[in-house]
């Protein structure tokens, strides 16, 4: 199983954690919760994520923004200052959703990172990170056969259930415009099992002249 390093962020990021990691605590602790990432701000190209308990240590996520809004990247940040810093290869995508959760049901949590790429197409991306043994476990989504992605050009809604993660998209023919899909619509729904995501199943929605998509 590959798991991380960790490495300090450069000077800056670590005075603004030092600033945050005491403000917005919530009340209690939540076995499952989900927050956004705010606006950035324009001085400090830095998108902070609401405080998150998890578990009995509470984190906050951050995207550096710095060489563009449209290839962040990302950190978390948990416990007495620990940071562990996302590669490229690992999510690149700016982050619209975080969800803690615990797909498999073992005890150990998970925090979900739910993405999507600038631009028309909106591809969707995902990234959970489980906390077992004191360290971060990253898990993507398998890709599913060639037959069951086939009419997928992207604006995938990603959604974290309590035991699954659901891949959403609508399907294009082969002259359909970006915007307007018209040959109905496909869900995929992942299990986490045994460290790894498999497809389960799948099922379509009935083609229509206009498929609603996020976006």
């Amino acid at each position: 199983m590959h798991r991380f390093s960790y490495r300090a962020l450069p000077l800056l990021l670590s005075l603004v954690l030092l600033a945050v990691m005491g403000v917005l605590r919530p009340d209690g602790a939540r076995a499952f919760a989900a927050g956004t990432i705010p606006e950035v701000s324009a001085e400090q190209n830095l998108r902070i994520s609401e405080a998150l308990s998890f578990g009995d240590m509470e984190l906050r996520v951050f995207s550096d923004c710095g060489e563009g809004l449209c290839a962040p990247k990302h950190s978390i940040a948990w416990g007495d200052g620990e940071i562990l810093e996302l590669t490229a290869e690992q999510l690149s995508e700016p982050i619209e959703r975080i969800t803690i959760s615990d797909l498999d049901q073992d005890g150990d949590l998970e925090l979900a990172l739910i993405a999507a790429s600038c631009g028309s197409g909106r591809r969707g991306d995902f990234l959970l990170l489980e906390w077992t043994d004191g360290e971060w476990e990253a898990h993507r989504l398998c890709d599913p056969p060639d037959s069951i992605q086939n009419g997928c050009w992207g604006h995938e809604a990603i959604t974290v259930w309590k035991d699954h993660v659901e891949v959403s998209f609508p399907l294009y023919a082969d002259d359909d415009a970006n915007c307007c899909p018209t040959a109905g619509k496909r869900s995929l729904s992942y299990a986490f099992e045994g460290d790894s995501f498999q497809l389960s199943s799948y099922i379509e929605g009935p083609p229509s002249q206009k498929v609603d998509w996020e976006g």
